[in-house]
């Protein structure tokens, strides 16, 4: 066990506690060890900015502890993810199988977090309700706010078209910094599966409230949608060229292919509801396709969310998720694909959604991204249920 005086040469503790701010502000010593890294790394108050930064800080410039780090990390969430997803990890020719799955599917979905950790967290989330933004019968746009706002309402349909929610979301800010999901967000062995699953470069985290999002939906059928019909604020397209091909059919222009930041969604379940809930992905219905989009708005039904809908474009052939989630981790092209979840009937039902870029998204963090964060979990509430 590393001493208290080592940890001041690393993060200048004080009582075995780093001060918030300063872990690892003049960099990591030339002889540190993973033990005494991870010493000051989990005795920290400091942001999981800083902590975020210490971690690229020995995988970048100390390879030789990485190995290591990620073991104590795992050690760390051992009775929170299941042993099993570790062991996927680590197994080259698994992961490869099922990115060549996902990438004909466009979906992924396995066993990720241990059942007993779940009303943990189901009640850590309970108890940030009051923190979160209530929005029971609120409209949002489908295109992801801070681009909408960038758009010109007298001439892109897109700025009208709008879904609804039923739910209070609850932001990373709102967090408290050992909630279980900020462990897991920054969880290094989590991100280089989704990295390597989706065939990306290297993921980065949003460290404001893009990055982890929870989602607390009671039951009301006011709207068809607890989480209405939307587009990620990310990029998470692995095939561009099918995109601009779709584009090109519709005559429409994205006019912010260029500057959305490109990166991954991940879903995890927390808390299954009794009846409804039901998530639903219009896998043809990609960001181009407005008409299409606007069909589902007018068309879809909580009732029967399997339901194929006509318009003059074709059939539009929903894929229903009506199995329980909880402790599952489900990967998907949220940025490209429409998608929602569907009126809870009954119970309550309980998601966190993680995003990834594929840069450091520092550079962004006055721009459209923000802004959709900001819209959806520090705009004022809405009505409650």
């Amino acid at each position: 066990m590393a001493s208290v005086e080592k940890n001041r040469d690393i993060g200048q503790a004080v009582d075995g506690v780093v001060d918030e701010g300063v872990l690892f502000e003049n960099g990591l010593p030339d002889d540190v060890s993973a033990a005494s890294f991870w010493t000051a790394f989990t005795s920290t108050s400091a942001p999981w900015e800083q902590r975020e930064k210490a971690l690229r800080a020995v995988r970048d410039g100390f390879p030789h502890l990485w190995g290591e780090v990620m073991a104590l990390y795992r050690d760390r969430m051992r009775g929170i993810v299941v042993d099993e997803f570790f062991d996927l990890v680590a197994d080259e020719k698994r992961v490869e199988a099922l990115a060549d799955s996902y990438a004909a599917t466009g979906t992924l979905s396995l066993p990720f977090l241990e059942k007993e950790i779940l009303p943990v967290i189901a009640d850590q989330l309970f108890a940030l309700q009051s923190k979160g933004r209530k929005t029971y019968g609120a409209p949002r746009p489908v295109y992801p706010p801070g681009e909408v706002a960038t758009w010109d309402p007298s001439t892109d349909e897109r700025c009208h078209l709008i879904s609804y929610l039923q739910t209070t979301a609850i932001g990373q800010s709102q967090m408290p910094r050992e909630c279980e999901l900020h462990w897991l967000y920054h969880m290094p062995h989590l991100r280089e599966f989704v990295q390597k699953v989706m065939r990306f470069p290297p993921l980065w985290t949003f460290e404001y409230n893009l990055g982890v999002g929870a989602n607390i939906m009671k039951a009301s059928t006011e709207k068809e949608t607890a989480l209405g019909f939307h587009f990620d604020s990310v990029d998470s397209s692995t095939d561009t060229a099918s995109e601009d091909t779709a584009a090109d059919e519709e005559t429409e222009t994205d006019k912010q292919a260029q500057t959305r930041l490109m990166g991954a969604t991940a879903v995890i379940g927390i808390l299954d509801c009794v009846r409804g809930g039901e998530r639903v992905i219009f896998n043809e219905v990609t960001r181009p396709k407005v008409s299409a989009v606007r069909a589902v708005l007018d068309n879809f039904r909580c009732a029967c969310p399997e339901k194929p809908i006509e318009y003059e474009g074709g059939v539009l052939t929903p894929s229903v998720v009506t199995e329980g989630v909880e402790g599952v981790l489900s990967i998907f092209d949220g940025g490209n694909r429409l998608h929602a979840v569907s009126s809870v009937k009954e119970g309550t039902r309980i998601s966190s959604v993680f995003l990834y870029p594929t840069e450091d998204p520092t550079w962004e963090k006055g721009g459209a991204s923000a802004a959709s964060a900001a819209e959806f979990y520090d705009a004022p509430d809405y009505g409650d249920v």
